[in-house]
């Protein structure tokens, strides 16, 4: 019962901060936009972003703990984000507690969503279509032009969210977008967030976010590239079960 009120008072909070958002965030990045300004509309996105993701892991009482970021590769020019997928908490974390600025490769519904396809829009999110392969071939060499320019894209290469908390396997596909363009690939393990939302039980609940060691594919043979998916795969599957064996 208390996950259910505290879920409610979560929702009837995110609303109005959405609706907000367009008034501190989204109109100011047009305006920037409007004048050549795309760098100075990209930072302040990059810290409303932030702070709104931030506001909803509060409201929603989740706490994040976070480990590994000291091997986040400040360097690397292309980046390619990858994570499991548990919840639709995940962007929330890995935009707030990650300080991740990135497209996300998503869903093509989300273009028919109020305020969250303004978002998208600004962050040069990506939609598949995933009833249609040829929209997923579009996506990923969109994705590729995208990272190549320096702009970080972010995927989730099991493909939707996982029904039972366990990592799924990861589809091959997602990763040309790293092969095809030479990125560091950055992997992130999830754990704990789809306790948060979709399986709420309790008021508060702390979930954990663990950076695993980067991946420059530049550096890699071709052999390597073909089975970067599997190596990338297997470190966050052992990193999130080493989460949920230590925290329960």
């Amino acid at each position: 019962m208390l996950g259910k009120i505290r879920m409610v008072v979560g929702v009837l909070l995110m609303f109005p901060m959405l609706l907000l958002s367009m008034v501190y965030s989204l109109l100011p990045v047009s305006l920037l936009r409007l004048v050549k300004l795309n760098k100075a509309a990209d930072k302040w996105l990059h810290a409303c972003a932030r702070f709104t993701s931030n506001y909803l892991l509060l409201v929603f009482g989740v706490t994040i703990r976070v480990s590994g970021m000291e091997q986040y590769p400040k360097e690397a020019k292309r980046i390619c984000f990858v994570s499991n997928h548990q919840s639709n908490l995940d962007i929330p974390v890995l935009f707030g507690k990650a300080n991740l600025f990135a497209g996300v490769i998503t869903k093509s519904e989300l273009k028919k969503v109020p305020i969250l396809n303004w978002w998208c829009a600004e962050m040069h999110c990506i939609y598949i279509d995933r009833h249609s392969p040829r929209s997923s071939i579009q996506a990923i060499l969109g994705g590729v032009q995208q990272v190549k320019s320096g702009h970080p894209v972010l995927i989730f290469p099991e493909g939707t969210r996982s029904k039972d908390g366990n990592v799924a396997e990861f589809k091959a596909g997602s990763f040309h977008l790293a092969t095809k363009s030479d990125a560091v690939i950055v992997p992130y393990a999830i754990s704990g967030t789809r306790e948060a939302f979709e399986k709420r039980t309790k008021w508060h609940v702390t979930a954990y976010l663990s950076m695993c060691k980067p991946v420059d594919v530049s550096a890699l043979t071709d052999e390597e590239k073909k089975q970067v998916h599997t190596v990338v795969e297997n470190e966050v599957r052992q990193r999130h079960d080493t989460l949920v064996k230590t925290n329960g």
